[in-house]
């Protein structure tokens, strides 16, 4: 359920950004939020808004798929602000395409430009979302005849794989990946999600714990790691003190403000017998300031920490 969320990765160059100072508030739009937008290129800068609505250079985004959470206009210009590797950050809304509109922006964009292999990816991940899974698979084969070295393609045609239940296939992918890049930490949080879903918990665990070492102060990688131990199904490599241990890192290198990191830190006080705590966290990550949830699963995680119940489901569930 939440990796799937997590997995949709891939990283990017970085590129120098000039500071931009922001004209006097204008009334926001609001048609783009709520939907998934795609990066229209690589190398997307996004911005972090300051005090007197200044914006200020933020690095680029990680990732190809966003989803829009404000609307608004700096200087006269459209801006979207989306989650990027758990921060809210400001991007130009033309720098972006929505997600149904992407099979047809990046088709115009593979006649003018059919040898630039970003547009076949981009479209194959467009598709793969869409659930077109074979022009998805179709346009990340071209995308790997034209790069074969490409890491990120291997990765997301794993991903399209993993969602067909083609894990041997995806297996192969992710591995062929980590040939290329071993220590490609995405690509083993993608594998061990794999795992996981064909119930080779031991080899889950190893992969978790291998981005751990690679990258042990990575918010992220800790609250995967927490998640698994304290959600799985397998008993027998559950761990409610250890998940604990690592969920609690994930918030406090986010300073409490994440939800989905609440979220995890509230099923591992669960799993260790802490139930008045993991009904606070769970009602905390409501109202975070850092991606709120309030669906109805962790709804239904609370309801069950209140009847003093641990939370227990594999993600292929």
């Amino acid at each position: 359920m939440k990796s799937m969320v997590r997995i949709v990765a891939l990283i990017l160059p970085l590129l120098a950004t000039a500071e931009l100072l922001a004209a006097p508030k204008l009334p926001p739009r609001k048609d783009w939020v709520g939907q998934s937008v795609l990066i229209k290129h690589t190398s997307i800068r996004c911005y972090r808004e300051e005090a007197n609505r200044k914006l200020v250079p933020a690095g680029q985004l990680q990732s190809i798929e966003h989803k829009v959470t404000a609307e608004d206009q700096f200087s006269g210009v459209s801006y979207i602000k989306v989650n990027n590797s758990g921060n809210e950050v400001w991007v130009m809304k033309d720098s972006m395409v929505r997600l149904g509109d992407a099979p047809g922006h990046f088709t115009e964009m593979i006649a003018k430009e059919p040898e630039i292999t970003n547009h076949y990816a981009f479209r194959g991940w467009a598709y793969s979302r869409l659930e077109k899974y074979d022009e998805a698979l179709k346009d990340y084969s071209k995308a790997l005849e034209l790069s074969p070295t490409s890491v990120g393609w291997y990765n997301n045609r794993g991903l399209i794989y993993r969602r067909q239940k083609k894990y041997d296939k995806a297996l192969a992918d992710f591995n062929q990946a980590l040939t290329l890049s071993p220590d490609y930490v995405l690509v083993i949080r993608n594998r061990a999600s794999a795992y996981r879903d064909m119930k080779k918990f031991d080899l889950a665990r190893k992969d978790l714990e291998e981005i751990i070492r690679l990258e042990p102060e990575d918010a992220g990688n800790n609250n995967e790691i927490a998640w698994f131990l304290c959600t799985t199904t397998e008993a027998k490599v559950r761990d409610g003190k250890l998940a604990l241990k690592y969920a609690l890192k994930a918030c406090e290198l986010t300073k409490y403000e994440n939800g989905t990191y609440l979220d995890t830190l509230a099923a591992a006080y669960a799993e260790a017998g802490q139930f008045d705590e993991a009904v606070k966290m769970q009602i905390k990550a409501k109202t975070a300031k850092e991606s709120p949830l309030d669906d109805a699963d962790s709804q239904a995680r609370l309801k069950l920490y209140e009847q003093k119940k641990p939370y227990h489901k594999d993600d292929s569930e």
